[in-house]
């Protein structure tokens, strides 16, 4: 929210993610949301991911230092709750039923 945090307040506390009445721009999906979202598209949620897990919540120069050590903890950690729940972005592998 860039220094507005009455802004990121609002945001937080309204259960859409909503900036108020007009504001309709969807911005917080979580797990059991964006697979119930896809669920009623037709399609099956086969696995969810969480990327970026812990790099944005270390200071850089660990996450330079180490970055390797970094991935592969990312990687342990990516499709395990509540690991997986508070990663950044949520990547989602979905088909269609045979």
């Amino acid at each position: 929210m860039n220094g507005h945090l009455d802004v990121a307040a609002a945001l937080a506390a309204d259960p859409a993610g909503a900036a108020g009445p007009r504001d309709t721009l969807r911005r917080r999906y979580d797990a059991d949301g964006v697979t119930a979202l896809l669920a009623a598209a037709g399609l099956t949620v086969e696995e969810i991911h969480g990327v970026r897990v812990l790099a944005d919540l270390l200071p850089a120069a660990v996450a330079d230092g180490q970055s390797a050590a970094l991935v592969e903890l990312e990687r342990a950690l990516a499709a395990r709750p509540p690991y997986r729940d508070l990663a950044v972005q949520l990547h989602l592998f979905a088909r269609r039923p045979a």
